[in-house]
């Protein structure tokens, strides 16, 4: 049932756009049917251009963009 899990987004990004630092724990989900997000997927659909990393700074890590590569994580914030 839809209520029962967050819907899927996807995400594309022009050359030049960036998504600031943040975490995926969103507080409001916290009150909804489905509760708060646990993990995240993370699929890439294109490379072949410059940046585009995933970074986790925490923990020194950046995941380069590569068609059908993933990226699975928790939040940690959720528990």
């Amino acid at each position: 049932h839809p209520s029962h899990f967050e819907p899927i987004q996807f995400v594309r990004y022009r050359e030049g756009e960036r998504y600031a630092l943040h975490s995926d724990f969103i507080a409001g989900d916290v009150e909804a049917t489905y509760g708060p997000r646990l993990l995240t997927f993370f699929v890439y659909l294109s490379s072949g251009f410059s940046g585009g990393e995933t970074a986790f700074p925490e923990l020194n890590l950046k995941v380069e963009p590569k068609v059908g590569r993933a990226v699975v994580w928790t939040n940690a914030m959720a528990y």
